[in-house]
């Protein structure tokens, strides 16, 4: 099922920079600086895209999977990469107004197999297993370390969104 996850967050005050010590964001109007609101939609927009991405990225390997473990595996992981980028364009949806809901309709739109996902790495092309083994390796772990970092969020309902995904992909 395809829902938008919260959990509470371990610290309701921001945590680093000029705005440490106040209360996190709950809202984008919240958010005391244009500039600040902008850089957020489109840290929201990235994130989503490569959770599509991911799923894109990978769907020649449901029919080569080696194993039925492997296959419930990957079926487990894009799954869950769907709801992931189902929860980023939640956020852009629900709070960032009608700029938001273009940005999460172009996440929808766009693809992989078409070279147009924003980051270069989730344009190209994975046949084989050994290149997913390799890839989720090196850039999983990356990504591992993104959505912690957005654990600290000083926006409250992208920090909200963190502990359930990180959960997911701890798989």
């Amino acid at each position: 099922v395809l829902e938008p996850k919260y959990e509470a967050c371990k610290y309701n005050e921001i945590e680093f920079g000029d705005f440490r010590g106040d209360r996190k964001w709950e809202r984008v109007l919240d958010i005391p600086n244009q500039g600040i609101r902008d850089a957020l939609q489109q840290l929201i927009v990235y994130q989503g895209d490569t959770e599509f991405a991911s799923v894109e990225q990978q769907r020649y390997l449901v029919d080569r999977a080696p194993s039925d473990y492997d296959l419930y595996a990957l079926m487990r992981i894009n799954a869950e990469e769907m709801r992931h980028g189902w929860q980023m364009s939640h956020i852009l949806v629900t709070h960032f107004g009608e700029g938001g809901r273009k940005e999460a309709m172009k996440l929808l739109e766009r693809r992989a197999y078409e070279q147009k996902r924003l980051l270069g790495s989730f344009n190209e092309v994975m046949e084989n297993w050994l290149d997913m083994y390799t890839y989720t390796e090196v850039i999983d772990r990356d990504g591992k370390f993104q959505l912690k970092m957005l654990s600290h969020s000083s926006f409250m309902p992208l920090a909200m969104s963190m502990n359930p995904m990180l959960k997911e992909e701890a798989f």
